[in-house]
């Protein structure tokens, strides 16, 4: 059986190119690495997203990357309003995350939508993370 794309997703999952280019002009390279890694293994999940080995790398390298980003924004980031702003990012991440996975098991035609809405809230997060 052939899955197709999820072009929506794809072009999301896009978005983390932009903490990559961020962490690159500001010389944390590590981060941008992470963040090109998490871009390319989103997109090779979405363009045939089905499980197996594809989607167990792109949840690992998913998680992963948050959880290191969080760590890493929290020893970094010392500005307050950023802080609160990284924290309020940092629940609507995992507010939309949830919303996307009900929806997707209510068979909901929306359920895309909030996991793009969470692709750009972990984007935004990332950003938060090395300022």
């Amino acid at each position: 059986m052939l899955i197709n794309p999820n072009y929506n997703l794809i072009t999301s999952s896009t978005f983390f190119l932009l903490p990559a280019i961020y962490g690159l002009y500001t010389k944390k390279y590590p981060l941008a690495t992470l963040s090109i890694l998490t871009t390319v293994c989103s997109i090779n999940y979405w363009r045939r997203p089905e499980p197996g080995m594809r989607e167990n790398i792109d949840l690992f390298i998913s998680k992963a990357s948050g959880i290191i980003y969080f760590v890493y924004g929290y020893n970094n980031v010392s500005n307050i309003v950023f802080r609160v702003f990284g924290y309020t990012n940092g629940f609507m991440i995992l507010t939309f995350y949830n919303i996307s996975c009900i929806l997707y098991q209510t068979k909901s035609s929306h359920w895309e939508y909030f996991h793009m809405l969470f692709h750009f809230a972990v984007t935004i997060g990332k950003m938060i993370a090395m300022s």
